[in-house]
């Protein structure tokens, strides 16, 4: 069985993405009071499914920004690592997972993105519609 050490940061990505809200939709103002609401009203873009992600690591920038779709259409970015402490630290824990498991970084970032879309909406999490 194959072990991923990002899954212990879990709770620390949701609480760091609660923390960006309530916000608003640019485009259609439709306002997300919550992470939960953002998620539940929103959906991961269908052309994008396995690459709404992106890993950041430039020089003195790093971040994971996932992209969903607002039901007008438009895209909201959501960074997942803000106040994170140590972004590097999170980067390089995916690093890490990717290299132990034989996997891309991208791949370990959907394993954490999925782990924590569930742990939020529970019962009303599908993947096909996440």
């Amino acid at each position: 069985m194959k072990k991923f050490q990002i899954l212990k940061h879990v709770d620390d990505v949701i609480k760091f993405c609660e923390m960006q809200f309530p916000r608003k939709c640019n485009c259609c103002g439709k306002e997300f009071t919550d992470f939960k609401d953002f998620l539940l009203n929103t959906e991961i873009p269908s052309h994008a499914q396995n690459s709404n992600l992106q890993i950041v690591d430039f020089n003195d920038i790093q971040d994971v920004i996932a992209y969903r779709n607002c039901k007008c259409g438009t895209t909201i970015t959501l960074p997942c690592s803000v106040g994170l402490g140590s972004k590097t630290m999170l980067l390089n824990i995916i690093g890490w997972d990717s290299e132990d498991n034989d996997i891309s970084k991208l791949e370990v970032v959907i394993k954490l993105r999925d782990a924590v879309i569930k742990k939020v909406l529970g019962d009303n999490y599908e993947t096909t519609k996440s």
